[in-house]
């Protein structure tokens, strides 16, 4: 195989004719299948593709790269839990770190790690089979003590950190080794800054860059297809381009032979957001920033920086995203707010009064997209007003957790959901979002599969003039009123019926006025934070539910629910129970067996997940998952049995 060719692409362009455009893409494609397929050979020449997209640039993968998109589009997209396995599986100790980093590259705001872990259908063992033993295995190869034993970790947290130490770990050993192969003089000079922190519109006109190149020796032209352009006369090499649009300024500079030596991009308001100087990215407010905080005074003691409110005051809500990734890459995985918090050398109300700054961007850019926010807001300043009081350390992790609920909220935004008008009735399908709720939607999808209890679930929704949602829980006697701004702006929750939407913010909020008054807003409780479904049931209805375990307060799970006179079984039968069932891993020792769909399909069973109970005969079970609640799973008694560990029951009779 020979060289490929280099292909640019404007596909914003709108003057290109569509035979050039048809003809490029042909090519893209040549070369995708090309790389995809393995027919590039070692020593073949390679000139990467590349295109812009508002100004935007693009390049092709390499197979590192190709694996880490393909894992993005399955997590973000509409995926099986077998599809992304596929993905996994790709995964070798040689390949873990650069999949990882490339990842996180395509998806600043929620690292590989944590996406697969909110990834519905991804259990922690096949977390733990797929990433975090070739990290494991990579770290022993490269000599990292003290690595923990795979075995011994039984929790999400366990899981999470470890994985982060290692990658920490390996990122380290990875820069020392690049480090070591290159010269420092090199190094010193790649990261030197090459374009000014503020734009000057004027330097960059006709006129202006007439004046300083010389027209004996260069062509300095202007067009719709190309913006402003400088080339050499003599060779016709490109020297600048200039590319304007709504969204910002865009400014390549090209070496003597007219390849990209650099390129940045800055907003609307003239600020850098970002440059690129030899394939590497650079986002100096947030490099600026780090100097601030890991700053030392001319003892060696750490002090902070004199310009880190200059600094802060930099971050806009169109550039907050970017800073916030890049800080946390270049620290190694601390949130930029959690730095600050712990910023000793500032006074706690400076702290508060940056983080401020920043959580106001953040909220600004989150109003922009169309994601409700007056909830989040409030936590994030009661949580801000809680630390100022304190005295000693500062914690940011409860204000960071607060923005990665927002970020589910705007990436959830982006993408086409079913949202069914609410009518004060759960009469339509609807699917679990990006918030662990699985124990209220598998309480409400039970509710709604029985005559008499889905009459009491239609009597706790109602929609007023102003199509307002009412929704009075019996429980605890609350009415809460669900606006259209906060029903269609909460993208975490459940899509499809948005009744069913509506229960869960009441719920939700209903949870938080239980900590109205608590001098510690942390302790506010979430519905994503897990529960049981008899506490749906005694929430929703004001009927106490029963909660079924092994060897629980009430006997013994099977023999509760199978064996004896009226069993759980007969109840469902007869309709005169609803029940969920779900399986609780730390109480789990066996494996779990499969469930099957309407077409005869193996269907997975997760671990620490619920499943609403529809009905029940001689033989099988029949269960929904919220994820879908419109597809049946059936199980055989036995196949349930060895499955299941808890069940939640509520007698209708």
């Amino acid at each position: 195989m020979g060289e490929i060719k280099k292909i640019n692409l404007n596909i914003s362009d709108l003057k290109q004719s569509e035979k050039e455009i048809k003809d490029k893409k042909e090519d893209f494609t040549k070369l995708t299948e090309a790389l995809n397929g393995g027919l590039v050979q070692g020593g073949d020449t390679i000139q990467i593709y590349s295109y812009r997209l508002d100004g935007m640039k693009m390049t092709t993968v390499n197979e590192n790269e190709q694996i880490a998109g393909k894992l993005h589009e399955q997590i973000n997209g509409i995926s099986l839990k077998n599809n992304t396995i596929k993905e996994l599986k790709k995964i070798t100790p040689e390949n873990v770190l650069d999949v990882i980093n490339e990842y996180d590259k395509m998806s600043p705001q929620k690292s590989l790690v944590d996406a697969l872990f909110s990834e519905w259908g991804m259990d922690r063992n096949s977390i733990k089979t797929y990433l975090l033993k070739p990290l494991t295995e990579q770290a022993q190869k490269l000599g990292v003590e003290n690595l923990s034993d795979l075995n011994s970790l039984n929790s999400n947290a366990e899981i999470k950190e470890t994985a982060g130490r290692l990658i920490k770990q390996l990122n380290a050993i990875q820069r020392t080794s690049n480090a070591q192969r290159t010269e420092e003089t090199q190094d010193s000079a790649d990261s030197e800054q090459p374009f000014p922190d503020e734009l000057n519109p004027n330097d960059y006109t006709v006129e202006s860059l007439r004046k300083k190149y010389p027209p004996d020796k260069y062509l300095v032209q202007e067009s719709s297809y190309e913006g402003l352009t400088v080339r050499d006369k003599t060779t016709q090499k490109l020297v600048l381009k200039v590319h304007k649009d709504s969204k910002g300024t865009y400014i390549t500079k090209y070496n003597e032979k007219g390849k990209e030596e650099s390129f940045a991009n800055y907003d609307e308001n003239n600020q850098l957001r970002f440059y690129d100087v030899k394939g590497k990215r650079h986002f100096p407010i947030a490099d600026k920033l780090y100097d601030d905080i890991y700053a030392r005074n001319a003892m060696g003691l750490p002090t902070t920086g004199k310009d880190i409110d200059k600094h802060i005051s930099m971050i806009t809500p169109e550039n907050v995203l970017d800073v916030m990734s890049a800080y946390a890459k270049k620290s190694g995985g601390q949130g930029l707010i959690d730095a600050i918090m712990k910023e000793y050398g500032l006074p706690a109300q400076k702290r508060a009064e940056l983080v401020s700054h920043i959580t106001n961007a953040y909220i600004e850019y989150a109003k922009s997209k169309g994601v409700y926010t007056d909830d989040i807001q409030d936590r994030i300043t009661q949580n801000i007003n809680y630390e100022r009081r304190k005295v000693g350390p500062m914690n940011g992790k409860n204000i960071e957790e607060n923005l990665e609920l927002l970020d589910v909220r705007i990436t959830k935004s982006s993408f086409s959901q079913e949202k069914i008008a609410p009518n004060g009735k759960i009469d339509a399908d609807f699917a679990q979002g990006g918030v662990g709720d699985c124990w209220l939607l598998g309480a409400i999808k039970a509710a709604a599969n029985h005559p008499e209890a889905s009459k009491m679930l239609d009597d706790l929704v109602s929609v007023d003039a102003n199509g307002n949602v009412i929704v009075e829980l019996k429980g605890p006697g609350k009415k809460y009123i669900i606006t259209q701004e906060e029903l269609y702006g909460s993208n975490e929750l459940a899509t499809g019926d948005m009744d069913a939407r509506a229960i869960e913010i009441a719920v939700n909020k209903y949870f938080h006025d239980e900590y109205e008054h608590s001098w510690d807003p942390h302790k506010r409780n979430d519905i994503g934070e897990g529960g049981q479904s008899a506490m749906a049931f005694e929430v929703l209805f004001g009927k106490g539910g029963k909660n079924y375990v092994d060897e629980s307060i009430y006997g013994n799970i099977y023999d509760i629910l199978f064996t004896v006179n009226n069993s759980l079984i007969e109840k469902i039968k007869k309709g005169k129970a609803i029940a969920v069932a779900s399986v609780t891993s730390a109480l789990k020792f066996t494996p779990l067996k499969e469930g099957v769909d309407e077409k005869g399909e193996s269907v997975d069973i997760v671990e620490n997940h619920a499943y609403s109970v529809v009905d029940a005969d001689d033989k099988y079970v029949y269960l929904v998952n919220p994820w879908d609640t419109s597809k049946v799973i059936k199980m055989t008694h036995e196949d349930f049995k060895d499955t299941f560990n808890s069940v939640d029951v509520l007698d209708m009779e």
